[in-house]
């Protein structure tokens, strides 16, 4: 399951400059992973990622 949080609930500073992109994952055991780096810029990278999730979780359900 996949939930989003608006950015004022977020724990944690994730205020990045720039193309600077941040994302916290949380896995169904508690694990939390940060990953960041150089990307398109927020937007654009968020765009790509929920698009990914999107797909994967179009795989799960066609595998069903």
């Amino acid at each position: 399951m996949v939930d989003l949080l608006p950015e004022d609930v977020i724990p944690g500073d994730f205020r990045v400059p720039g193309e600077w992109n941040c994302a916290r994952i949380e896995n169904k055991n508690g694990q939390v992973h940060t990953v960041q780096g150089r990307g398109a810029g927020g937007h654009p990278t968020a765009q790509a990622m929920l698009a990914d999730i999107l797909a994967l979780v179009a795989d799960r359900i066609l595998k069903s």
